[in-house]
């Protein structure tokens, strides 16, 4: 789905995925778990956003924000 997602996009445009991915993961903020926290777990696992929010289980929801903001 993903794949499909990202082929739609012109190639001029392929840095709004990167600018989607970090809106999402920017949403996944909360007063107990900051953005500072996110990223140094990102940072522990080694994982860039992508391969993050499918590790947190969020990958579904992830699909359906791209589809609805790209």
């Amino acid at each position: 789905m993903y794949k499909n997602i990202v082929d739609k996009i012109p190639r001029e445009r392929i840095l709004d995925i990167t600018h989607s991915t970090n809106k999402f993961i920017k949403s996944l903020v909360t007063k107990k778990n900051t953005i500072e926290k996110i990223k140094a777990d990102m940072a522990i696992k080694g994982l860039k956003g992508k391969e993050y929010i499918h590790s947190i289980g969020l990958w579904d929801k992830y699909i359906k924000f791209l589809e609805e903001n790209i």
